[in-house]
């Protein structure tokens, strides 16, 4: 979760040595076992933040930037993280040509965490659920 703070701090830095604005691009989607956030920023010669794109969505916009003012950067949380392993799976499906998935979970807390995941990544895909039990293990 530090990640992007020291991010943002290498930008602003950056910008304030320069004493420039600096137009940060990052793209969006998973790429192997990368995943990119998008959140394009445009830092401010003082180092703040004046512009920040979609964070996990594809997001096209024109910007002025002689009429940009310093806005609240978004921190980094628990949904950061959730997004990043349903966008990097979602992705993942697609570039393989998947249609269809099974997926095998054993139970307990990682269970319902590896199935939100899944079914948020495959959305309309069919997907089959299977669940070990007492009786497979034997």
């Amino acid at each position: 979760m530090e990640k992007g703070k020291k991010k943002l701090e290498k930008i602003s830095n950056f910008a304030k040595n320069l004493g420039k604005k600096v137009i940060y691009i990052n793209q969006v989607g998973g790429n192997g076992e990368l995943v990119f956030e998008g959140g394009s920023l445009v830092i401010s010669e003082e180092g703040t933040v004046i512009f920040e794109g979609e964070i996990f969505n594809e997001d096209i916009k024109t910007i002025d930037l002689e009429s940009l003012f310093p806005i609240l950067h978004k921190n980094e949380d628990l949904s950061f993280l959730y997004n990043s392993l349903v966008m990097g799976l979602r992705d993942f499906i697609k570039k393989s040509g998947f249609r269809k998935a099974v997926i095998g979970l054993s139970g307990g807390h990682r269970f319902c965490s590896c199935s939100l995941y899944s079914h948020r990544s495959l959305r309309k895909r069919q997907c089959s659920w299977c669940k070990s039990s007492l009786y497979l293990h034997l």
